[in-house]
């Protein structure tokens, strides 16, 4: 398999991955179907976990060395944590020092999806099982 190398900052990574994050960079709200599609992958890998391909540090090496780097994906989302409102009156837009809860509940809600920390809802069933006593009693016995 080859490897490029795009300077010593970056780190390792294949063309593929390369092409995947240049695909990502132009058209970051593509389907991942599409952009793996674009980027050369198989459909084997298409239909498989994309997951493992996104996260894999070569991809994310391949990603820093086009300059998309973890600060400037969160960057606007953290200013937008500060974000307040804004009126527009006869034409021209006043700020104001009130909180935008809109916008800044959004950028936190960004932040947590990317950072992992967001809580996932697990679906829960109940499965209840009958059986006799006797059925079980063996499992307890000890001698």
């Amino acid at each position: 398999m080859g490897y490029a190398r795009a300077n010593s900052l970056s780190g390792v990574f294949t063309p593929k991955q390369l092409k995947l994050a240049e695909e990502v960079k132009k058209q970051p709200d593509d389907q991942r179907a599409y952009l793996l599609a674009r980027a050369g992958y198989s459909d084997a890998s298409i239909k498989g976990s994309s997951t493992e391909l996104y996260t894999s540090k070569g991809f994310h090496n391949a990603l820093v060395s086009l300059g998309v780097t973890p600060e400037k994906i969160l960057s606007p989302s953290l200013a937008a944590l500060d974000a307040t409102q804004t009126a527009t009156y006869k034409g021209q837009i006043f700020a104001s020092d009130l909180p935008d809860h809109n916008i800044r509940l959004k950028a936190a809600d960004q932040l947590a999806d990317i950072l992992g920390i967001k809580k996932q809802v697990i679906e829960q069933r109940t499965i209840n099982v009958n059986v006799d006593g006797s059925e079980v009693a063996h499992l307890f016995d000890q001698t």
